[in-house]
């Protein structure tokens, strides 16, 4: 009975016309779903959540105004994702994800400042698969994209900032965020951290436990320590295999 209801729900939502009037009817007819919540305090915010089959949870919370949030195709969620989005005009986006005990993701900063961030992105590419991580992203005009075909282990951080700003003698600023970007069919290992204005090019791995503090630019490697170097070339993975048994 809730699985119809739920998904009756689903199917009206993806009827109605965009407008503001009508994101807000659409934000509360999603809320009426058991295993979503969500804290709306803005105007003009989007949220579009298409497909109803999963088994965990999803808590939204946006503060600010003209923000979008799209999952618009197949998901598996068998624990929870958390969506914190402190700004404004900004975009959180993903599609076919698989997330086994949590994903956080946190866009922009709580005002703590008269500057309000924005235009803001979380971009998750298809086929993204996550057993436990958070990935921030908290400054105006700057983005977290990842390709394809990613899959991270545990108790990983991803943030593209250093959350307080680092000044040389002149009082110039010279940590600012540009954007962080994972190509695709990248494995990040468990406990590894990525950190701010840095690529990892496709089909690479990131060892365990490693720190990666620049970019990389050799595609089919492995890198890894602290801070992560390249360790092997020529390689490539696989989510699974029958010969590796």
């Amino acid at each position: 009975m809730i699985r119809y209801f739920t998904k009756r729900i689903f199917s009206l939502l993806s009827n109605i016309p965009f407008g503001k009037e009508n994101e807000k009817r659409k934000i509360e007819e999603i809320k009426k779903s058991k295993n979503i919540a969500i804290n709306n305090q803005g105007i003009g915010n989007k949220i579009e959540i298409l497909d109803e089959n999963f088994n965990g949870r999803i808590n939204i919370s946006i503060l600010g105004n003209n923000n979008t949030i799209l999952i618009p195709k197949t998901f598996n969620i068998k624990g929870t994702l958390n969506i914190q989005l402190f700004g404004n005009s900004s975009e959180i986006k993903m599609e076919n994800i698989y997330i086994g005990q949590h994903l956080n993701l946190v866009l922009g900063q709580n005002f703590l400042t008269s500057k309000v961030p924005e235009k803001m992105k979380i971009i998750l590419g298809n086929n993204f698969c996550v057993e436990s991580a958070q990935i921030e992203n908290l400054h105006s005009n700057t983005s977290t994209v990842f390709g394809e075909n990613c899959m991270l282990s545990s108790d990983i951080w991803i943030s593209n900032s250093d959350h307080h700003p680092i000044y040389n003698t002149e009082h110039e600023i010279i940590n600012k965020a540009n954007g962080l970007n994972v190509g695709k069919h990248v494995w990040i290992g468990r406990g590894s951290m990525i950190l701010k204005n840095l690529s990892i090019p496709d089909n690479c791995i990131v060892g365990a436990g490693s720190v990666v503090t620049k970019s990389f630019s050799e595609e089919n490697c492995i890198y890894a320590g602290n801070p992560a170097k390249l360790i092997k070339k020529k390689i490539t993975w696989d989510y699974r295999s029958e010969d590796f048994v």
